[in-house]
């Protein structure tokens, strides 16, 4: 493997977490209680099979697929496919996993991501609706989507056709920030025909996902992702919702997670609004233009992300201050670096992932850094 990844992954706390995800039926709950269990993910995959067994809830199967996992097989998988669609993956402990998701006791043991997210886009809208969308819909959702993207909030939504599309790319029109949660692996685009507007998401903003990287499309993984837009939104806006649509799962999952919800209202006799219709019914806050967003929830706390955006310093620590040093005569690989600086591959491997992590340093496709810009 290449030098970010290290010679004992399963020594790391946040590779093993990550591996952990992979094994087959273990999901945020369980999982958390595994890592409880043992005090770490590092000594869950160090245990042995009667410490296993003694856990509440492991059986035999699982204590298999455990030890299958300490193969490392699918670690390297996952790897490899990180690396070749230039994503990241960040578990519940990492600094940039997304924070305003941890208080929740589902909340996804990695996200997975590509592109870039601002500190500011804590201040995101989750936009959301049916994928059958009138040109009402559609008109109100370019509407309210540019608004609030024009007044510095992210839109956040699932990039599913119809509203989801809608919302992402007139936040992009408007010179904005998106933010696109995936019920799917980040190694393709779902649906296809989204792909150009995929990569536009992740020049202005991040494609997330909580599947792993190959996990082809899935009905049941739809209303799963819905917890992440909500979770990490500030408020949730949903346009053209029928009775028994999908998309009500989020505004579900928002008002578990104390998280308001708007509806558009629309026309009387609509079955596509009849779900908006309801949340209105139910309490829901109404909304028919960006400006009952901001009365909402106020101003957002910050000026437009790419004119914040300050360089990078040179960091404190020696060790990174040779690694940026070097790179300051223009990008090098990640074996380079370790030849140039005699550092140990596992050693080097921490020293830029710490550094990526804090946006010291950026990676580039074939394992190689550089300095921001």
């Amino acid at each position: 493997m290449n030098g970010l990844f290290p010679e004992n992954p399963f020594g790391e706390e946040r590779f093993a977490r990550l591996a952990l995800h992979l094994v087959d039926g273990i999901g945020p709950r369980l999982g958390k209680g595994l890592i409880r269990a043992l005090g770490s993910a590092k000594a869950l995959f160090a245990a042995s099979e009667a410490d296993l067994l003694g856990i509440l809830g492991v059986g035999k199967t699982l204590v298999k697929r455990l030890f299958h996992a300490r193969l490392g097989r699918e670690l390297d998988r996952e790897w490899a496919l990180l690396q070749k669609h230039d994503a990241v993956f960040h578990t519940i402990i990492d600094p940039d996993y997304p924070q305003t998701l941890v208080p929740f006791e589902d909340a996804p043991m990695v996200i997975y991501e590509k592109g870039l997210r601002y500190p500011g886009d804590l201040d995101s809208v989750a936009i959301v609706g049916s994928r059958g969308a009138t040109p009402y819909g559609l008109r109100m959702t370019r509407k309210i989507s540019q608004g609030i993207a024009e007044c510095g909030f992210t839109v956040i939504s699932g990039l599913a056709r119809g509203i989801d599309a809608c919302a992402h790319q007139a936040a992009l029109d408007a010179g904005g920030r998106t933010l696109a949660v995936l019920g799917n692996g980040l190694s393709r685009v779902y649906p296809a025909e989204h792909q150009s507007l995929a990569e536009a998401i992740c020049d202005h903003g991040a494609l997330l996902a909580e599947a792993d990287m190959a996990c082809p499309p899935q009905a049941g993984l739809f209303p799963a992702r819905n917890r992440i837009i909500s979770g990490m939104s500030r408020a949730v806006v949903v346009i053209e919702a029928a009775l028994k649509s999908g998309t009500l799962h989020t505004a579900t999952h928002a008002a578990e997670q104390g998280i308001p919800v708007l509806a558009v209202p629309g026309p009387a006799d609509s079955a596509l609004c009849a779900g908006t219709h309801n949340l209105l019914r139910q309490g829901a806050h109404l909304c028919t233009s960006a400006e009952d967003v901001v009365a909402l929830l106020g101003e957002p706390g910050r000026a437009c992300p790419l004119l914040q955006k300050s360089l990078p310093k040179a960091p404190s620590d020696p060790q990174e201050l040779l690694v940026w040093q070097a790179l300051e005569q223009g990008p090098r690989q990640a074996d380079e670096l370790v030849r140039l600086l005699g550092l140990p591959m596992g050693k080097m491997a921490m020293i830029t992932l710490n550094m990526e992590t804090r946006g010291t340093i950026r990676r580039l496709p074939g394992n190689r850094f550089e300095i921001p810009d």
